[in-house]
């Protein structure tokens, strides 16, 4: 996750030299399309193998043949619904540029059940490996295409090239996968009663990604669009590389002691209080160090993207929890109670967005889109807790305990860095600003010895045995 931050990083400055705030505005309408065959995409196969990973090897033919159909539907019904939404948003270059993300779908599709066999198998070596590896491939593209003049084109061809180049790397490492492209009617009905409901999530949870895009395509102009979407890239990468880990960590791991209810439990607090420390921390780094270093690093071109990313930030911490939500539910199997946060969250989103930005545009939009993202954690966070037995008193202490000593720290960094006011010099606005994102994260560190210790025992050991 790490390296692929990184990546990520070096990524976004480089393109915010060489590309328009025009272009960013056409990956925002792109990415919102892909949300209509997001269900196609990612059907839910490679999280149905995970979670009932005894029947592996009796179910996986009949489920990859159901994916490659599914991707292969995914691809045509993106090209019809290319036609349109290139016309609806005027962005005539959307037609090829979705035509290329289609050719896509099949080999994400087909993809996912590679990872899902290396899931199953607990090999986490294995697919941080495999990982690592398309991202780097996509972002050695990505910024190559870019460099050469692909502009709006850039995502999509390097979508594609990295996902066959794995492909072909998983034939050759891993080998072809077992299929089954014949079915039977009562072998279909049975495949497809085995992933209606996680089709059914992976299509809405397309658009809790991309809905706030889909509506604010319809509000803002190009400029605005691109100022949205570069900014909230700037928080939401963070949030993608998370999402990614805990899914394919965490979800075979519980899936495998979902009848062992006690030792989910620890194995569930655990994690979650982890993943709540680490994202608090990055946060605070970027409430405090992104409006000097985008200033800093792109000479004020994207200014007007720091409120957004912010604000991403200041509820993520609360978001990240939804992703352990999802892990934990799908562990269990509760498909149902994962479809209905799921489109709660979509339909969120979307009027939120909706309502934000056209009551006080960028800035409005920025503002409901974060709180919407923080009220989704709050809510689905609690539905897994008492999904996997927890009382109501301990999900009450773990936001107390977890969550709550942030947002103090980071609204008194926001208020503080307004008090202080500008530093002269870029360089030394950069290391104010890192001055006071340490100080923050010590800060934050001292409160959670005192009231949550045994998170910091998880780093470090000796902690705990003196307590």
């Amino acid at each position: 996750m790490v390296l692929a931050k990184l990546m990520s990083i070096v990524s976004q400055i480089v393109l915010g030299y060489l590309l328009s705030v025009e272009t960013y505005a056409v990956f925002a309408a792109a990415t919102a399309a892909l949300a209509f065959v997001s269900g196609f995409q990612n059907s839910g196969v490679g999280k149905v193998l995970v979670q009932r990973q005894a029947e592996y090897d009796s179910i996986a033919a009949d489920l990859t043949g159901f994916a490659i159909y599914l991707g292969a539907a995914g691809a045509f019904v993106l090209i019809l619904i290319a036609i349109g939404i290139s016309a609806g948003y005027e962005m005539p270059v959307l037609l090829p540029i979705l035509a290329i993300s289609a050719i896509t779908i099949p080999f994400i599709s087909v993809n996912s059940v590679y990872t899902a066999k290396q899931s199953v198998a607990l090999n986490f070596k294995s697919i941080s490996f495999y990982s690592t590896l398309y991202t780097a491939i996509y972002y050695v593209f990505l910024l190559l295409a870019a460099s050469l003049g692909a502009e709006g084109f850039s995502i999509a061809l390097a979508t594609l090239f990295a996902a066959v180049i794995m492909h072909i790397v998983y034939i050759r490492q891993i080998g072809l996968l077992t299929v089954n492209l014949t079915f039977s009617s009562s072998s279909f009905w049975s495949v497809f009663g085995a992933l209606k409901w996680t089709m059914l999530s992976s299509y809405i949870f397309g658009f809790t990604q991309s809905g706030d895009y889909l509506v604010l395509g319809r509000l803002f102009d190009k400029q605005e669009l691109g100022y949205y979407y570069f900014g909230f890239m700037l928080t939401a990468n963070i949030g993608l590389l998370l999402s990614l880990a805990i899914s394919q960590t965490l979800m075979p791991v519980f899936s495998k002691i979902k009848d062992d209810s006690l030792r989910l439990k620890r194995a569930f607090m655990k994690a979650s209080e982890t993943i709540a420390f680490l994202s608090s921390l990055i946060c605070l780094g970027i409430v405090a160090v992104v409006p000097e270093a985008v200033h800093f690093l792109w000479a004020g071109k994207w200014d007007p993207s720091i409120f957004v990313a912010v604000a991403m930030a200041f509820t993520f911490p609360l978001r990240v929890l939804a992703s352990m939500a999802a892990v934990a539910l799908e562990a269990r199997g509760r498909w149902r109670q994962r479809t209905m946060l799921l489109l709660y969250d979509a339909l969120g989103i979307m009027i939120f967005a909706g309502v934000g930005g056209w009551w006080g545009g960028l800035t409005g939009a920025a503002v409901a889109v974060a709180l919407h993202r923080g009220i989704t954690g709050l809510l689905a966070f609690p539905v897994a807790m008492r999904a996997l037995d927890f009382r109501y008193h301990e999900v009450g202490n773990y936001f107390l305990q977890s969550c709550m000593p942030f947002f103090p720290i980071a609204a008194f960094v926001i208020g503080f860095k307004q008090w202080l006011g500008p530093v002269q010099g870029g360089v030394q606005q950069v290391l104010s600003a890192a001055g006071i994102a340490g100080a923050a994260a010590a800060v934050f560190v001292g409160v959670t010895f005192l009231t949550n210790r045994k998170v910091l025992g998880y780093f470090v050991p000796a902690i705990n045995r003196r307590a």
